[in-house]
């Protein structure tokens, strides 16, 4: 299991820590969007990494991680930490076909910030978050060495990603639901070659409000 895995299970349990940690010292009213917000989402994702001499595509999962401040009942304002992991793509150089290869991984990750609007009477909010954007293919090591090896790696790009989710209440704090989403990014790398990315995913997501 890749290095950037644990980083993303480590995440999933840093999260509701930090969340009761931050949020122990201070009163709160129950099912209320208010004071602190964290989320963590985490799922299954379509995506597809296209430049002109190359298209990368396939399944995989997605994380996000989330933390920021609800101004008001309906609106939170926060960061985000974001990863794709499209687990042993289809390479399609100049159109052709590459077998995939099991040990390859591609990833967007990505850091940025957003706003969450929430809709109270059924719990339905929808988010927009804009980030720095970045791609890599990694290849799991086959020898005795830990880690990945990562040979392609792009420059910075920008992305946006558009969630619409559904959660309820399970504790005066806790929310937990179901949400998709659906990221585009524009990114080069060294070659000036420019990639246009999109990914779809359908997530479990988890809130302290």
């Amino acid at each position: 299991m890749s290095t950037s895995v644990y980083r993303t299970f480590a995440f999933a349990v840093v999260l509701p820590t930090v969340a009761l940690l931050a949020t122990s010292a201070s009163a709160s009213q129950p099912e209320t969007h208010d004071g602190f917000f964290a989320n963590a989402r985490f799922g299954i994702t379509y995506g597809r990494l296209t430049s002109a001499p190359l298209l990368i595509q396939g399944e995989g999962t997605v994380f996000n991680a989330a933390f920021g401040y609800s101004l008001d009942q309906r609106l939170a304002v926060y960061a985000e930490l974001g990863e794709t992991a499209l687990w042993a793509p289809s390479f399609h150089p100049n159109g052709a076909y590459a077998d995939a290869d099991f040990d390859v991984s591609a990833r967007l990750s990505s850091a940025g910030a957003g706003t969450r609007w929430t809709f109270l009477e059924e719990n339905l909010y929808v988010s927009l978050a804009f980030a720095a954007v970045w791609a890599s293919v990694q290849e799991q090591r086959r020898d005795h060495e830990r880690g990945a090896h990562t040979p392609f790696r792009t420059d910075v790009g920008f992305g946006g990603t558009l969630t619409l989710g559904k959660e309820w209440w399970i504790a005066p704090e806790w929310g937990i639901g179901i949400a998709a989403n659906a990221h585009f990014s524009r990114i080069q790398d060294q070659d000036d070659i420019t990639w246009h990315n999109g990914t779809f995913g359908l997530q479990c997501t988890a809130t302290w409000n």
